[in-house]
């Protein structure tokens, strides 16, 4: 499939604040991906108020912030917290209430969604857009078929397209180290035998596909 990335990339819904669905938990994993946060270790990366708030729906973060230095840290995709706060730098408390991989696009996602957009030189207009999309894969220099084994941030893509399709625990770190290693072969291998496609077969541009889609062949 020459160039399938752009048709598929096209197709993709536009999504705004107040959108939900399949497709929101997709973005989601890509802004993972990208870096723009780190859910797993409850790390906002570009949001840089510095409100902070004992059990509030309010969210917060420092840049660059860490256990010990007496910032309240949590993921920031995340609409329920308890954030706790300690000026000597003890106790510093992030607790997730809700999944930061739901399928609300709300305010946070707005947020984090434009800072990484403006770190990119990108418009930070709040939308997830066809821009927005083939940004967050990268697909300017082409979308790569990959192979067992193969390593990088291709294949981190594709573990947490999988993810959003609940083929891969998202609460598991080890299942985004970037590596085609057996987990996720085996995930691979039922989310094929699930679209109509070879169990043994690359992650190609039909693979892709259903990744993006959810098309089953």
């Amino acid at each position: 499939m020459t160039d399938w990335w752009n048709p598929v990339l096209d197709s993709m819904p536009v999504l705004v604040e107040g959108a939900t669905g399949d497709s929101v938990v997709m973005l989601k994993h890509l802004l993972a991906t990208v870096g723009a946060f780190d859910p797993l270790f409850n790390t906002p990366r570009y949001q840089t108020q510095t409100t902070f708030v004992t059990g509030k729906k309010q969210y917060v973060d420092l840049e660059g912030s860490s256990p010990g230095e007496g910032h309240v840290r949590f993921a920031i995709l995340s609409t329920e917290i308890y954030a706790g706060f300690s000026e000597g730098g003890s106790d510093v408390v992030g607790t997730l209430t809700t999944n930061p991989y739901n399928d609300e696009f709300n305010s946070l996602t707005k947020t984090v969604l434009n800072s990484w957009k403006k770190s990119i030189a990108g418009p930070a207009n709040g939308v997830c857009d066809n821009w927005t999309w083939k940004a967050l894969m990268h697909s300017i220099d082409g979308v790569p078929d990959l192979y067992p084994g193969d390593a990088g941030m291709d294949v981190q893509r594709m573990q947490h397209l999988l993810s959003a399709l609940k083929y891969l625990d998202s609460n598991d770190r080890n299942n985004f180290n970037g590596v085609w290693d057996d987990n996720t072969d085996a995930a691979k291998r039922l989310f094929c035998e699930a679209h109509g496609l070879a169990v043994d077969q690359p992650c190609d541009g039909r693979m892709w596909t259903s990744l993006l889609t959810n098309y089953v062949w």
